[in-house]
């Protein structure tokens, strides 16, 4: 009688590997160690695992083979995943950048991401342009795996910048131009919140330099951002007033401003 050997090994193989996290493009994944039962002998056991695997789904084949040339085979599922966000570095906040216009350009930076599975596209939701205040610039990257992370940057505009008062009279002017206005004129970028004459004065010097007031022949009267002057109380009267402008956003300008009356035959062009 010739006894022959036909009965495959008995092969048991390690579990599937379900969800293994990537640590790189190719990560190390244990997969633990097959066994196998042979009547005459188990005389290989081997896989084709690679030494490192790629993120998705593997499929490793273990074979176990006994003395009389028979084998099992049995797979093996290793599944590695990404589910790491990328690493997101923004730039910092802008803290006081000085408002050009009610909407001013600002610089804002580049932001800048890695990650193991690579960097798809790197966004923020920045306006082309800032209002005052604080605006919240939110970045995004997102890697192939889909994952993503976000950052926030903070860019705030102020505005330091006081208003500017034009002066629209000449230097001097002869008593037959009376009355004349003088309505203060204020440019901002902002709106202006409050314009104000105050501190009329009239005044004259004599020959030897003394300083007369001539404020009872002076003739004026203030209408909030205008000045009137119906008398000046004569030729070589220097009339002095000024004039505070406050923007919306409290930067104020204060500044004076001075006329001479003078005789008609030497007034100035």
């Amino acid at each position: 009688m010739i006894v022959v050997d036909t009965t495959a090994p008995v092969l048991t193989i390690p579990a599937d590997i379900v969800a293994h996290e990537a640590t790189d493009v190719l990560s190390s994944v244990t997969i633990g160690k097959a066994t196998a039962t042979d009547l005459v002998g188990v005389v290989s056991l081997a896989n084709d695992a690679p030494s490192t695997f790629p993120v998705g789904t593997t499929i490793v084949t273990w074979t176990a083979s006994d003395n009389a040339g028979n084998s099992a085979s049995g797979t093996q599922k290793v599944i590695v995943v990404d589910t790491t966000a990328p690493v997101l570095t923004i730039p910092a906040n802008i803290v006081a950048h000085e408002a050009t216009d009610v909407l001013s350009s600002v610089v804002i930076g580049t932001a800048t991401a890695t990650d193991i599975a690579g960097v798809t596209e790197i966004t923020n939701d920045a306006p082309d342009a800032f209002p005052l205040g604080i605006t919240i610039v939110t970045w995004t990257a997102w890697d192939k795996a889909g994952n993503n992370t976000s950052a926030e940057q903070w860019v705030t505009v102020v505005d330091t910048t006081a208003p500017v008062i034009i002066n629209p009279l000449p230097a001097a002017f002869t008593p037959r131009d009376m009355p004349v206005s003088f309505s203060a004129v204020v440019s901002d970028i902002f709106s202006i919140a409050d314009i104000s004459i105050s501190g009329v004065d009239c005044y004259k010097y004599t020959k030897k330099g003394k300083r007369v007031s001539k404020l009872d022949a002076c003739v004026q009267e203030v209408d909030g951002s205008t000045l009137t002057i119906s008398e000046a109380g004569g030729v070589d009267t220097i009339i002095t007033w000024t004039v505070t402008a406050t923007d919306s956003n409290n930067n104020v300008t204060v500044e004076s401003f001075t006329i001479v009356t003078v005789n008609p035959g030497k007034k100035k062009k």
